[in-house]
């Protein structure tokens, strides 16, 4: 069975459920500059490449075009990430980084939606014929993320390696609207 309960990682000087995404050009050039400065010192394991936004930005409007198709009702234009369940992979990206978890049940179906695993690597893996998977590139409601941990099991908490980069392995579940966490914001 999958856990009743989903985590959200976020960096102890900021706010959580804050998006890169979101921010505009100028103000995500200074966060980007702090956080590859963090990254330099070693604070961080997050180093941010010049490909990052770019890729970041495309996997978000696939991950949401295909939530609509599923019949999601997003009303963010980019989600919130959380892990489904812990993941202690996540957690020692950035050892100072704080968790939130919240029972799965305050999230309104129509609003979530699930890869397997992280978004990123899932697209990447997609284009990786040496290591494609059914799930790989794909977008799932609750139901159906069920049904695949069922199927395929639930993944291991662990950073899995491919010939081309290394990647968290968790189910992440990205968030549609901002209304089950607005005592947070």
């Amino acid at each position: 069975m999958i856990p009743d309960f989903v985590t959200h990682y976020y960096l102890n000087d900021r706010k959580p459920f804050l998006s890169l995404s979101d921010l505009s050009e100028d103000r995500l050039s200074e966060v980007l500059g702090d956080l590859r400065e963090k990254a330099r010192r070693g604070e961080t394991k997050r180093g941010f490449a010049e490909w990052y936004i770019p890729e970041r930005k495309r996997t978000e409007e696939y991950l949401r075009n295909a939530f609509i198709s599923k019949g999601g009702i997003p009303t963010r234009k980019y989600p919130l990430y959380f892990v489904l369940g812990k993941s202690d992979t996540q957690k020692s990206m950035d050892p100072q980084q704080l968790e939130l978890t919240l029972p799965l049940q305050k999230f309104p179906e129509e609003k979530i939606s699930f890869t397997y695993p992280d978004s990123m690597a899932s697209m990447l893996l997609k284009e990786d014929q040496s290591f494609n998977k059914p799930y790989h590139g794909q977008v799932f409601t609750l139901k159906e993320i069920t049904e695949v941990v069922h199927q395929y099991g639930f993944p291991k908490d662990q950073a899995e390696r491919t010939s081309r980069f290394l990647y968290p392995c968790y189910v992440e579940m990205q968030l549609w609207c901002d209304s089950p966490i607005l005592e947070f914001l």
